[in-house]
Order: structure tokens, then C-alpha cells, then sequence
């Protein structure tokens, strides 16, 4: 190869990894823009959309909610059921399946910090079955109750909030002091302002208190522990002699359906491989279902299903299957 060549490879290859370098640098500067937002965008009211969804109508997000400490920093902004993987890709399926209707979001600052910015994500779920369904089953390891509403906690600098028909999510950019107190007076703000039924969830009640572990009961909407007819399902964690122990109830539309369902999932444990032993729980009409290694005790009373899921001791499944039925009969009378 001549000299010649030599130097116009050298030169070619010099070029290319400049204009690498170049496209690097641009793509930084895309990505920490999103974090730097320019108040001159938002001064005239004509807001850039962060993203492809539409303009929010009917928006909860109410402007009375801010407090003193925030300013708006984006226009608010809607997803239907079509677009939700664009905002949360890989997590859609469990709002679609819980009911999702609609969800609306907006980014808020500190008046005093820009950089301290937080977004508030406002699932419409439907009803407060639905909201408490994703707000339960997503609950994070580390949540530390707080008192807003009925269902809140902090969890990694986040908020997490199941309002009635509401699941609300408040992310923070950073974490600051200044900045989390603000979104607890933002979150405050919503609850008290935004109206919502009255609509509770009486299975709540029903869980036996003792041995109860915090924060632990979680509702299933649908295919409860790989059924398809188990709908609406809750779950809760009990400590029995040092034996975490899942306890499941449902309610459902009257007596009749609900001992046709307790032979029904019986029947389908059954048919997965499970055997069926003598039932020694003071329960009438208790079932006892060995599959796996394990232990599921299934009972109905009057509209409820209830029973023990997944116990590796048999004592211990019976045990805290006749404290769930004496607490439905307790509830009940």
C-alpha cells in the first residue's frame, strides 16, 4: 500500500471517530436536557407535549392542589388503554387487567429549585376495588405507612396512594427534604379535594387481626393462585410458629355460589395433581388438599370462600383456617 494510501486510511478513520464522537455528545445533551426545563416553553400557556399522548381531558390534576412551594412544569398529559405501554412499557397488563380507564400525569417544581421536580401519575381504575388492587399488589418491600387517606405510603422517596377510584403515584426527580414535603402537601391536597364515593371494601374487615402481618393483604382481580374462575380474590400473611402462612378469602354473590365455587377450585386442585385428606379443622364442610407439599384448606360460609393457601404444615393450615371461619361468623352474625 503507497504512502498515499496509507494517510487517506488514517485520515478517513480519523473522521469517523470524530463524527462519533460528535453523536455521543449529542445524545448527552438530549438526555440531560429532559431534565432541565426552560420556564420561557411554559410562559405563554402554549405548552411542548413531553411525549405522543393526547392532551388531558377531565384531568384530576387539580391547579388548586399545588400549595405554595410548586409550580407547574409540563402540561398535563392522558393515557387511554391503548396508549398506557407507552408511558409505563411492561407494566400495562396488570392496570388493564385491574380495570385501568384512564391515566393522567404531570410534572410539578419546586418555585424555588427547578431542578427539584416531582411527577404525579393518577390511575382511573374505575372503583376502589380496582385502585386497591394495583395499589396492594405493587406495594415495595421497603413501604412505610403514612397517613393520607385510607391507603398510603412512602416507598424509595415515592408516594403511593389508592384514593377511591384513584391509584396515585407521586415520583421524585431527586431526593430532597424540601421536595418530599412538598408532595405530601400535593398529595394531601388531592385527597381532600378530589371527590370520590364512599365505596368501601368490606372484605378488609374480615382478616382475623391476630398475627396479621402489616400491610400484607392484596387483592387478586383475576386467576387467583392459577384459576381462572377466581376473581376478586383476597390474600393476607399470617406468623404462626415462626411459619408465614397466606390466608385467602372472596366474596361472592350468595351462598350458593359460593360453596359451587369452593367445590370448584377443590375440583381443580384435584385435577392438578392434589390429594385429598381427612379435614381435622372444626369446620363444616372444610376441605383438605394436599398438592405439591403443601397444604390448601378450602371452606365456604355463607357468601364467602376463605381458606388456607400453600401451607407446608397441615396443623398449622387447619389452625389458621378455623381462626378465619370463626372470624366470618363473628363478622357475621
Amino acid at each position: 500500500m503507497s504512502s498515499t494510501s496509507r494517510s487517506a486510511s488514517r485520515i478517513e478513520t480519523l473522521i469517523g471517530i470524530g463524527i462519533l464522537i460528535v453523536l455521543v455528545v449529542i445524545a448527552g445533551g438530549v438526555f440531560l436536557k429532559q431534565f432541565h426545563f426552560d420556564d420561557s416553553v411554559y410562559a405563554d400557556g402554549s405548552f411542548g407535549s413531553l411525549s405522543t399522548a393526547a392532551p388531558s381531558r377531565n384531568s384530576p390534576l387539580l391547579s388548586d392542589a399545588l400549595g405554595d412551594v410548586l409550580r407547574v412544569l409540563t402540561p398535563p398529559e392522558q393515557f387511554s388503554p391503548e396508549t398506557l405501554s407507552d408511558k409505563i412499557n411492561g407494566k400495562a397488563e396488570l392496570y388493564l387487567e385491574a380495570g385501568f380507564v384512564t391515566l393522567h400525569c404531570r410534572r410539578f417544581a419546586q418555585k424555588d429549585d427547578p431542578n427539584l421536580w416531582m411527577e404525579i401519575l393518577i390511575y382511573d381504575m374505575g372503583n376502589i376495588r380496582n385502585s386497591f388492587a394495583v395499589f396492594s399488589s405493587q406495594r415495595r418491600p421497603s413501604a412505610k405507612t403514612i397517613r393520607i387517606g385510607a391507603f398510603a405510603y412512602e416507598a424509595g422517596g415515592g408516594l403511593f396512594v389508592a384514593h377511591g377510584r384513584y391509584y396515585v403515584e407521586v415520583i421524585p426527580a431527586a431526593r430532597s427534604k424540601s421536595l418530599f414535603e412538598a408532595m405530601l402537601q400535593l398529595t394531601r391536597n388531592f385527597v381532600s379535594k378530589q371527590e370520590v364515593s364512599d365505596e368501601e371494601i368490606p372484605e378488609l374487615a374480615m382478616f382475623p387481626g391476630k398475627d396479621l402481618s402489616d400491610q400484607s393483604i392484596v387483592l387478586h382481580p383475576t386467576n387467583g393462585f392459577g384459576f381462572d374462575r377466581f376473581d376478586n380474590v383476597l390474600t393476607a400473611t399470617y406468623k404462626l410458629a415462626d411459619t408465614e402462612i397466606t390466608a385467602f378469602l372472596s366474596l361472592r354473590g350468595d351462598n350458593a355460589q359460593a360453596r359451587e365455587l369452593a367445590d370448584a377450585y377443590c375440583n381443580f386442585l384435584l385435577s392438578n395433581g392434589g390429594k385429598e385428606l381427612d379435614c381435622d379443622a372444626n369446620i363444616p364442610a372444610g376441605r383438605c388438599i394436599e398438592i405439591f407439599g403443601f397444604h390448601e384448606l378450602v371452606f365456604s360460609h355463607e357468601r364467602f370462600i376463605a381458606g388456607v393457601h400453600e401451607c407446608s404444615d397441615k396443623l398449622l393450615a387447619e389452625q389458621l383456617a378455623e381462626m378465619i371461619h370463626a372470624r366470618l361468623a363473628e363478622v357475621q352474625q
